[in-house]
């Protein structure tokens, strides 16, 4: 066995010999491809109310970015898919911040067309 050669040479770094930071490595991208596949499935928890719907979606797949994000060391390797990542955490971050206004001023406006369907009512 060649002890000296590049693939079985430690990486003082990472305490891990060449081959095992390669695996690691790859094992990333494969975690990072699988969440972006995740979240291109767009499933999240289910309610009836299509606005609460929405939110949920877009904040459980935001959690599938940003957990991969947090087990994602940078590598050039992947630098790509990192950003990639970044981009659909910072975008459904969007989303979800415009799903809560929308769900605030639907509220709010059927709160005050209830009022004036109640005053009319009473008249």
């Amino acid at each position: 066995m060649d002890t000296g050669s590049t693939s079985q040479t430690k990486n003082e770094s990472e305490g891990q010999t060449g081959c095992e930071a390669c695996i690691k490595k790859d094992r990333t991208i494969t975690d990072m491809y699988e969440a972006l596949g995740k979240i291109a499935e767009g499933k999240g928890r289910y309610s009836r109310d299509p606005l609460t719907h929405c939110s949920n979606t877009v904040e459980d797949m935001k959690a599938l970015a940003v957990e991969a994000l947090a087990n994602s060391p940078k590598h050039s390797a992947c630098d790509d898919m990192y950003e990639a990542l970044k981009l659909t955490r910072d975008n459904l971050q969007t989303l979800s911040d415009a799903a809560i206004h929308y769900k605030k001023t639907f509220h709010a406006l059927l709160e005050i067309l209830n009022q004036a369907i109640a005053k009319a009512k009473g008249k």
